[in-house]
């Protein structure tokens, strides 16, 4: 129900300084050097993460890239025996043992609502468009 790897909200976060904006909010005035920030995050109270990770996103972002949840899957720039996700999901699955499994899709209305809580009015208009939420149809990669 809260999407999968196709649909466009969710699927692939792109790589972005989003560790060092989370540090950053929190009080890190380093530079962005992922060893640093991630040793800042490691010892940062966890409730600073929490709170301060639902805004690290841009109203750009948000609204304009749909980037909804700035912490999320990312297509990992090393392919490693750790590597969960080597490529694009679609590329991925196109070679899938389960491409040929029946699946059912849904949805309900103001699904995640309850994450907006504290910018309710801002996600008003992606909720009434339903291409925010549904599968990519038609898109593909070369």
């Amino acid at each position: 129900m809260s999407g999968c790897a196709f649909n466009k909200t969710w699927n692939v976060i792109p790589q972005r300084n989003y560790g060092y904006r989370l540090a950053q909010l929190i009080g890190y005035t380093g530079d962005d050097k992922a060893s640093e920030v991630l040793e800042f995050l490691e010892n940062a109270p966890i409730w600073q993460v929490i709170i301060n990770s639902f805004t690290t996103g841009t109203d750009e972002e948000k609204f304009g890239e749909n980037i909804m949840i700035t912490f999320g899957p990312t297509i990992e720039p090393y392919i490693s025996d750790n590597c969960f996700i080597p490529k694009d999901p679609i590329l991925m699955a196109r070679d899938a043992w389960s491409n040929h499994i029946d699946c059912i899709f849904t949805g309900d209305s103001f699904e995640g609502i309850l994450m907006s809580g504290y910018a309710r009015d801002s996600w008003v208009k992606p909720l009434q468009n339903s291409a925010y939420f549904a599968p990519i149809i038609g898109w593909v990669l070369m």
